[in-house]
């Protein structure tokens, strides 16, 4: 009976520390520019941060359900709607 305790112990504490900074659950401000995309990704590698397929640039937030929101503060936007996002 004691291990089943020290489990649950271990298990409450494993999910305190991986739930979300309260200030975390506010939406963020994009200080770039936004665009709606169908895919969106973190991509770190050298001067990449993200990557976006299928956007589009958009003066607001409110994407459609399908699409993502992506703010990009250095983007490089391709005629086919691929995004690169630089550092």
């Amino acid at each position: 009976m004691q291990i089943k305790t020290i489990l649950a112990v271990f298990a409450m504490a494993s999910l305190a520390s991986a739930a979300p900074e309260p200030e975390g659950l506010e939406k963020r401000v994009c200080s770039g520019t936004r665009f709606c995309c169908n895919a969106y990704f973190p991509f770190n590698f050298l001067v990449i941060s993200h990557l976006g397929s299928g956007c589009v640039k958009t003066p607001t937030a409110a994407c459609t359900f399908p699409k993502k929101e992506a703010c990009c503060s250095k983007p490089q936007l391709q005629s086919n709607g691929d995004l690169a996002c630089f550092k």
